[in-house]
């Protein structure tokens, strides 16, 4: 995959440079950015179970979040308090498989700030599939159902960030359609965060910039 192997050298170099870097305030995010029109609809999927996909409701944070690491509740639970997301959760007879998010607003990564969304944006993110339903098609029915409630706000747009170690999602985003490129973002002390330039040019067109995490 070529936008993989084009940050090969600087991934072997912060592998030598990470503990420097960390002891120094300096974080570093191997990441890529895949990005699709609000005219590429994600295809029609069938799953092997009866599954129904809807708006996610107070009542569901809770049980869901139960479910995952305590550190990564604890963020999502905060993301879901703004009126700036738009999450949905996937059921199938009436017990939890899944669950997706996109804000309209900004992008951050693992709670913190990046940047601002430009006009009709949307960054998808903390999308998860419960263990008992993983292999189900679960994760690819909640994604056309978020593109299209997406589209129905009037966004022209989704874009996503993807961790280099996350090899399964970034094969999957490939075979989605999904066009992507390596974006690192990188963190210094004192500073917001930001993309390595040149960065995502959808981005760049953002209102502004978010307060220093």
């Amino acid at each position: 995959m070529r936008a993989r192997e084009s940050g090969h050298a600087i991934f072997l170099a912060r592998r030598v440079l990470g503990p420097v870097a960390a002891r120094l305030g300096v974080r570093f995010f191997d990441v890529f950015y895949g990005e699709r029109r609000i005219e590429q609809v994600p295809a029609v999927v069938q799953p092997p179970i009866a599954l129904a996909v809807r708006a996610a409701q107070p009542a569901d944070v809770e049980p869901l979040l139960a479910r995952i690491p305590s550190m990564e509740a604890r963020r999502i639970r905060q993301a879901l308090l703004l009126d700036s997301e738009v999450c949905l959760v996937a059921t199938s007879a009436h017990v939890d498989a899944g669950f997706i998010c996109a804000n309209l607003a900004h992008v951050d990564l693992a709670g913190l700030p990046v940047c601002a969304l430009p006009a009709g944006g949307a960054y998808v993110h903390n999308t998860h599939v419960l263990p008992e339903f993983r292999g189900q098609k679960v994760m690819q029915v909640m994604a056309r159902a978020l593109h299209l409630s997406l589209a129905e706000r009037g966004c022209s747009f989704t874009c996503r960030l993807i961790d280099r170690a996350n090899v399964a999602s970034l094969v999957g985003t490939e075979r989605s359609g999904i066009q992507f490129r390596w974006a690192p973002i990188v963190k210094l002390p004192g500073t917001p965060a930001y993309f390595v330039p040149p960065g995502p040019p959808a981005l760049r067109r953002r209102r502004d910039r978010p307060s220093t995490a």
